[in-house]
């Protein structure tokens, strides 16, 4: 099975943070995670603005619990 271009962009992310990727069945409900950061990732071909916002606010909340920065990493 090849590599799925959404788990690329999601270890090229964590990479950038200095993490890991979560696996996508290990019950994270973030997508990876660095010693500051947690981020969301996503691959869409369009996003509204009122989704990347909820998806942004859902990610700081996300971060603050763990007392890191959330981050939304979107490519189009």
């Amino acid at each position: 099975m090849g590599d799925k271009p959404w788990k690329r962009l999601e270890r090229e992310v964590a990479a950038l943070i200095g993490g890991k990727r979560a696996w996508a069945n290990s019950g994270e409900l973030i997508d990876c995670e660095g010693p500051t950061a947690v981020a969301q990732c996503k691959l869409v071909q369009r996003m509204s603005l009122e989704e990347l916002t909820r998806l942004a606010e859902v990610a700081a909340a996300q971060g603050t619990a763990k007392g890191k920065l959330g981050l939304v990493a979107v490519k189009v």
